[in-house]
């Protein structure tokens, strides 16, 4: 069949399937973490600080995720009493996010599903 052969050749279409077959399972281990892809994606950029305060902006360039995005995602982790949220103790008009000790719990957790959906790729490419 052509189209098979179009399907065989194609880079998005590969990208596709990988998202099928890798990223919906991860989604749904994530969920019964009760975080999404990118709530999970803050907690580990926090979790790789250490215990330093993290400024949402920074966050949201290095996630490339746009503002709203992440207030989205840090009131539903400060919901989740995964993080804390308070003011830059240099300049009062920042905000900072730190891990909390239920995100610090989390966190291996997290890296563990990464890691084992990574695997699972990069097995599959070989």
């Amino acid at each position: 069949m052509k189209f098979q052969e179009f399907m065989d050749r194609s880079s998005l279409v590969k990208a596709h399937q990988d998202y099928q077959n890798y990223f919906t399972p991860l989604r749904k281990e994530l969920k019964s973490c009760s975080v999404n892809i990118n709530e999970a994606l803050i907690l580990l950029a926090l979790f790789f600080e250490k215990n330093e305060p993290v400024h949402p902006s920074l966050l949201g360039l290095t996630l490339s995720l746009p503002k709203h995005q992440i207030s989205h995602c840090l009131r539903a982790l400060q919901q989740s009493k995964l993080v804390r949220i308070g003011l830059d103790q240099e300049d009062g008009r920042k905000r900072t996010i730190v891990l909390s000790k239920k995100g610090k719990d989390l966190a291996p957790k997290l890296i563990s599903l990464f890691d084992y959906w990574e695997n699972q790729l990069e097995q599959n490419q070989s």
